[in-house]
């Protein structure tokens, strides 16, 4: 109980920088970023097009870049030596997620500009 306690009452140096930001910084990039979202759907005539393209980025980071980075990155991160069909895979779905990146952010503007 008492690590736990030490946790929320001080800041090692080991703890990630999220955990240690300060408000001022956090606050700050929070706003900045709502602003920046408020100034594009205003400009920008059809606000489907900015969330059709964070969703195509979403969607091919969530399930293809986020996993083989990790397997890739873990691995190196480790010491542990990939096989070749694991190499294989993790490379093949790095180079989907970038094709349906790529596809899906062209569905996008092909719909809207069309």
């Amino acid at each position: 109980m008492a690590a736990q306690e030490g946790l929320f009452l001080s800041k090692p140096d080991d703890l990630p920088e999220y955990l240690t930001m300060s408000n001022t910084v956090y606050y700050g990039v929070s706003c900045t970023l709502y602003f920046l979202i408020v100034l594009i759907s205003c400009v920008v005539g059809d606000i489907s097009i900015v969330f059709g393209v964070i969703g195509a980025n979403a969607v091919a980071f969530i399930l293809f870049f986020a996993p083989a980075s990790y397997m890739l990155r873990g691995a190196a991160i480790e010491g542990v030596q990939l096989g070749g069909a694991e190499k294989i895979g993790a490379y093949a779905w790095l180079f989907l997620g970038v094709a349906v990146c790529i596809w899906c952010n062209f569905t996008v503007f092909y719909g809207a500009f069309s």
